[in-house]
């Protein structure tokens, strides 16, 4: 077999379950990591994932699923966390149907099936048709109407501002924890100070109280003399010859 062949099954067919992708239940899904299963596979995976038992082995938290291939993380969309949500792999729809729209994300409008959503409006967050568009401005004139280029440029703009705020709060949080680590090691430090010192202290309370209690002891006591005894005379004093 040629390596184009080869190719072409690499790129068509689900790593886990070998099958070929096509547009409905194996439908290709790609993850956050980059790699693209099949829709059957990935809701399995899902399934397992949600059955862990608190006393097994970690695993992804409730609502993911972990890549079969390199293990990360990717979160399943709301509302349902399921697998149907995640984005198709457009490119390899495109390649198996020979569709040239697959390549683009689903933006008809509900109500206009030949029109796409190509205008946004900017106070209640809706994608809008052409068709939609003029309406709602006629409906709604103190909401703000835009294209969608101009509405992403707009949350661009929004984003940005919010990752350097995100970013000073990151260092200030990095600097309070530096400071608090450095108080933590001063604080212990006196600790085992105060401790040092409370033990000298102890050991002398004890050696005063030792010394105290020494001299609180009676003397051993004396024989004295009797009143009644009368003293023993004491012999003269021999005279020599």
């Amino acid at each position: 077999m040629s390596w184009a062949p080869r190719c072409v099954q690499a790129v068509s067919t689900c790593l886990v379950c070998t099958e070929g992708y096509d547009a409905n239940w194996r439908r290709p899904k790609l993850l956050r990591c980059g790699h693209t299963f099949c829709l059957s596979c990935l809701s399995e995976i899902a399934r397992l994932s949600g059955q862990r038992q608190p006393s097994m082995t970690p695993g992804p938290r409730s609502g993911a699923l972990s890549c079969p291939k390199c293990r990360e993380v990717t979160p399943l969309p709301e509302p349902h966390h399921a697998a149907t949500h995640l984005v198709d792999n457009f490119a390899i729809v495109e390649f198996i149907t020979g569709d040239d729209d697959a390549a683009e994300p689903e933006d008809r409008c509900a109500r206009h099936q030949d029109e796409r959503e190509k205008y946004f409006c900017m106070s209640c967050y809706r994608l809008l048709c052409p068709c939609c568009a003029f309406e709602h401005a006629s409906q709604t004139p103190s909401h703000s109407v835009q294209d969608v280029e101009s509405a992403a440029g707009h949350f661009r703009l929004r984003l940005r501002a919010a990752l350097g705020y995100c970013r000073e709060r990151q260092e200030l949080l990095d600097r309070v924890l530096r400071d608090s680590a450095e108080e933590r090691r001063r604080i212990r430090a006196l600790c085992l100070s105060l401790e040092h010192l409370t033990g000298g202290v102890r050991d002398a309370e004890l050696l005063s109280q030792r010394h105290t209690l020494m001299g609180l002891q009676d003397p051993e006591p004396h024989p004295e003399p009797s009143p009644h005894k009368t003293p023993k005379p004491s012999s003269p004093p021999q005279l020599s010859l």
